[in-house]
């Protein structure tokens, strides 16, 4: 607190006096006289960086795009078939044979796909010969899904083949 004597402005009146040291410190952080920022060679160097970097990265998210998307025309499809086998075994205490695949593929979504199915073993087969298939890049590849099982029922499934191995999920 002041005293009431004191002016807490009295200080302006008087000349600030820099010392040689405080003149230092503040000159570390002033650009030169001859300094604007950066150079054209540095700006080139940082340009080429970042190209560098997306010439790298691009490829890499474009693959992970349509690997996303092709997985989402297949695994749905999938995951329908399994759900139906592991209901009709369920329900039978057995897994589905040739006879039974109608039953078993009635409402699922076959198109640019043969399915086949052997003793609840599923073999996915991409047909997809027109280049406007957004499977073409895939086609004559082969999905296997195999169930794992107990007495009483399917605890999962085995997915195996070329285009498990090819789209990463294999499991």
């Amino acid at each position: 607190m002041l005293h009431p004597c004191q002016n807490k402005y009295a200080n302006l009146n008087k000349p600030h006096v820099i010392s040689r040291h405080n003149l230092k410190k503040k000159s570390l952080f002033r650009l030169s006289v001859n300094q604007h920022g950066m150079s054209v060679t540095e700006l080139i160097v940082a340009i080429c960086i970042v190209a560098i970097l997306a010439a790298v990265a691009i490829p890499s998210y474009i693959s992970y795009v349509q690997q996303a998307r092709v997985i989402s025309l297949i695994i749905p499809r999938l995951h329908l078939i399994e759900i139906n086998i592991s209901h009709y075994y369920s329900m039978n205490k057995e897994l589905p044979g040739g006879s039974d695949a109608a039953e078993i593929l009635a409402n699922v979504d076959s198109e640019n796909l043969d399915i086949t199915l052997t003793n609840g073993t599923v073999t996915l087969t991409i047909k997809a010969k027109e280049k406007k298939s957004k499977l073409h890049i895939l086609d004559e590849k082969v999905l296997v899904a195999s169930p794992v099982f107990t007495k009483d029922k399917i605890i999962g499934w085995h997915l195996a083949g070329e285009l498990a191995d090819r789209l990463k999920i294999n499991y």
